[in-house]
């Protein structure tokens, strides 16, 4: 929901100063995934509050360096891309080393396949975002890249949100 509100504020204008909101909901939702992927494949106690607020924090600042090093000219994304990237590596190789559920009472948990449609939705995301032009031109400028990114992105929340295997 954040991201829809972050994404809106910065469409309206678009700026940079208005994309830091357009970015720290992202930021936020991509360390809340990851935290709750650990929580459930890793140890539970990463779905306590430390985790996910020093998760948050990390998140923030990622997009805060961001913004700082914009101001100098720099615009330095590394530590947002790791951030935004870091669920698109872990979750694909816990699934594929085949770490089961720990903690987790049995259908209380994200199943595999929904992992992977989660990855393949967010992977289809940021291919449409990076073709947002061409995207444009072939949906005969009715729909861009960057809205089915939004679309894609919003699509892969509700796998999680909605996988048979939780309880």
């Amino acid at each position: 929901m954040l991201t829809a509100f972050g994404s809106s504020y910065y469409h309206w204008a678009p700026d940079n100063a208005r994309l830091v909101f357009d970015r720290l909901p992202i930021a936020w939702a991509c360390a809340a995934l990851t935290c709750g992927f650990l929580a459930q494949r890793v140890d539970v106690r990463w779905a306590g509050v430390v985790p996910l607020v020093t998760a948050w924090g990390v998140a923030t600042a990622s997009v805060l360096y961001w913004w700082f090093t914009e101001q100098g000219g720099v615009g330095d994304l590394r530590p947002y891309l790791l951030v935004q990237f870091l669920p698109m590596v872990l979750v694909p190789a816990a699934l594929l080393m085949r770490m089961a559920p720990r903690g987790s009472a049995p259908g209380a948990c994200v199943s595999d396949r929904a992992w992977w449609a989660v990855l393949a939705l967010y992977g289809l995301a940021k291919l449409a975002e990076s073709a947002d032009a061409p995207v444009f031109e072939a949906l005969s400028h009715t729909t861009s890249g960057h809205v089915l990114k939004h679309l894609l992105a919003a699509a892969a929340a509700a796998v999680v949100v909605t996988s048979p295997g939780r309880a």
